[in-house]
This record gives C-alpha cells, structure tokens and sequence, in this order.
C-alpha cells in the first residue's frame, strides 16, 4: 500500500460498513508503521474510517491523532471539519491524552472562515454537533457560518438540514439570539428556513395535516421566541 492507498482503503471499508477486525489490526499495524509518511489529511481520513468501523482502540488513534496534530494549519475547510468531528467522537481517555487540540483545531478552523472558506451544510452540521459534544461555544464561528447560511440551506438535504436545526437548537441562550438575529435580518435565509421545515413536517406527518400544520409551528417558534426556554 501507498500512504494515499492506504488512507483510502481504511476510510472506505469503514464507510461501506466492513467488519473483519483482522482487515482493521493488518491496516492499523501498516498505517501505524508508516505514519510518518501519511498526509495530514489522509490520517484524517483514516480515523474517520476507523470511527466509521466502530474500530477505536487507544495504542491505535492516540499516535494516528498525534501525526495529525502536527500539521493541521495545512487543513482546508472540509478536511478540518471531518478532524474535530471525528476527534469529538473518540472515547474521553483518548481524547485526555490530546487536551488542547479541540481548541487548537477551532482555532484554526475561526482562521480559515475569516479567509472565507465555503462551508456546505454537511460541514455546517458537522461542526456544530461536534462543537456541542466537546462543550465549545464559539460566537465567531457562529457569525461566520451564519453569514453563509444563504448558500447552504437551499443546497442541503432534509436530513443534513435537521442536524444542522437541531444543533442551533442546543446553542446556549446567547448562541440562540446571535442565531435568530441572523434570521430576522436575512429574508432569504428565512424563506430557506420555512420552506425546509414545511418539507420536513408534511412528510413526517403525511397522513395527517393538522399534525404537521402543528409542528411547523412548533419548531418556527424556535426562531422566533425571546425567552430562554429550550425548544425541544
């Protein structure tokens, strides 16, 4: 295997749902052999396939996070959104063993949205679940991201969209009103916003209207209300 062949063969079994243990300790024994030649971004990929595999064991990540840490002002958006996501993921004692490198990773991640990087929803989700598992708030990222929020919600998909609703909704009180603030400035993005959530609610609730009339009003309420009171 190539250092490139190899990141991808990791990734894509985990992606496709491979669960030989025997395939993964042959390929983590390799990767971790030639870790120093991997790219940053193929280390990336390979925790992300190992995560994928539920394949997580600590003498294999810990090394694989550390050669990745060492370069990550090399990521580009996608690829620093997949590290702290994936980073978010891995068990607590693994995560200790790297204890700055959340914040090293938003750091840069804050960085490459201000050099106007292009977040797709999935990155937007992404980043946002991965930001509420490791109790981040960052109201400059929110900023940046919210600012981009005309482009990636008319391009999302139902389900990438209600990650990404359902992560704002956990924002604390403050994140909530940056959000809404963006909301009641941009008519686009509430157009986007209503017509996603008018889908979301007919399907789910196809055979009986008043329901969904019901909890669109319900989830609406959410970026509009004033109060500090959890909208789930």
């Amino acid at each position: 295997f190539t250092p490139l062949q190899l990141s991808r063969a990791i990734y894509g079994f985990g992606a496709w749902g491979l669960t030989d243990l025997k395939v993964y300790r042959a390929l983590c024994e390799t990767a971790l052999e030639k870790r120093s030649m991997l790219y940053t971004k193929g280390v990336v990929e390979i925790l992300n396939g190992l995560y994928e595999a539920s394949f997580l064991p600590e003498h294999v990540v810990v090394p694989l996070l550390q050669q990745a840490s060492r370069n990550i002002d090399v990521l580009g958006c996608q690829d620093s959104v997949a590290f702290i996501f994936v980073y978010a993921k891995m068990p607590k004692e693994v995560q200790m063993s790297l204890p700055d490198l959340a914040d090293r990773l938003i750091s840069h991640i804050r960085y490459g949205s201000g050099k106007k990087w292009r977040y797709t929803g999935q990155d937007v989700a992404d980043l946002f679940e991965a930001k509420q598992n490791l109790k981040i708030f960052d109201e400059h990222l929110i900023e940046f991201v919210m600012k981009q929020s005309n482009f990636f919600l008319h391009e999302t998909t139902s389900d990438v969209f209600l990650r990404i609703w359902g992560s704002f909704a956990e924002l604390p009180y403050k994140g909530r009103q940056q959000f809404r603030s963006h909301l009641h400035r941009r008519p686009g993005v509430q157009g986007a916003v209503e017509k996603a959530l008018s889908e979301y609610s007919f399907s789910f609730f196809s055979n009986d209207i008043s329901a969904s009339k019901s909890l669109t009003r319900s989830l609406r309420a959410f970026s509009n209300a004033e109060s500090d009171v959890s909208p789930i």
